[in-house]
């Protein structure tokens, strides 16, 4: 019975990762769609809030390490009338009983 979940999930998991890639190929209110669905919540699919490319580049360059510390954040939103900011795509896996975060994309608005 176990080896029935576990295919199953497994499935749940595969189906789920082609209904975002479909949904990227869509755009980001897809993508946002998708995620808030209840198939993309089982999925453990998440959307980051707007990021400023000052702080995108902190991520990147390994100087926010975790998703704690980039919501706990407070930058100045008004920069957001540039236009450009971007949106992470993450996913949260359990792994040796740890919560592991990891971005699945990167969505440059």
């Amino acid at each position: 019975m176990k080896s029935i979940a576990k295919k199953l999930a497994k499935d749940i998991k595969e189906d789920g990762k082609l209904f975002l890639a479909q949904a990227k190929l869509k755009g980001l209110n897809a993508v946002r769609a998708y995620v808030n669905s209840p198939s993309g919540g089982a999925c453990g699919y998440q959307l980051s809030s707007p990021i400023l490319p000052s702080i995108h580049c902190k991520v990147m360059s390994g100087e926010i390490k975790t998703v704690y510390d980039l919501e706990n954040l407070d930058p100045d939103y008004s920069d957001l009338d540039d236009g450009v900011y971007f949106t992470y795509i993450f996913q949260i896996i359990k792994h040796n009983g740890r919560n592991i975060t990891i971005i699945d994309s990167i969505i440059s608005e």
